[in-house]
């Protein structure tokens, strides 16, 4: 069992793992974990991305700085998400995409600022007319050399 300090850096759109594939597998990761997903990327997440996730984790591990926590929850079945946050961060992003159905590979994702009071921030994700919509938070946190970005799990909500 793997218990030092981890990123998780996904692609929304990554061609070999489906988007909800985190779920499966994230509960039993034992450890310090942050997950980090890249709207509309696919497996090949941008050095760009990447880069400053290595390094914020490095500084982390080195305790030069540590990684703020991004607590969440989500309940499909209520199309609700919840995210605690125990640093601000500079901004939070509230990414959406829909699908015909629960293969977001080609979904294209579109954001808007998230309204957070106090470090949480309550969402409710209404359920689209047809087909799947999918929703996620990301919070950036100015960092050097570039901006970390730490998010939550995609929540999925199907048609009435």
């Amino acid at each position: 069992t793997i218990t030092q300090p981890k990123i998780l850096a996904l692609g929304t759109n990554d061609e070999y793992w489906p988007l909800e594939s985190l779920d499966l597998y994230r509960q039993r990761l034992r450890g310090p974990t942050w997950v980090s997903y890249a709207p509309n990327a696919g497996h090949d997440i941008p050095p760009t991305r990447v880069a400053p996730l290595v390094a914020a984790l490095a500084r982390h591990v080195a305790g030069v700085e540590p990684l703020p926590q991004v607590a969440w929850t989500c309940d499909a079945a209520a199309g609700t998400c919840s995210l605690d946050l125990d640093a601000a961060a500079d901004e939070v992003l509230l990414w959406t995409a829909e699908s015909a159905t629960r293969d977001f590979r080609r979904a294209t994702w579109s954001s808007q600022p998230a309204d957070v009071t106090a470090g949480r921030c309550r969402l409710s994700s209404p359920r689209p007319d047809a087909g799947f919509r999918a929703t996620l938070l990301e919070c950036r946190y100015a960092r050097r050399p570039l901006p970390v970005y730490l998010s939550t799990g995609p929540l999925v909500v199907a048609a009435a």
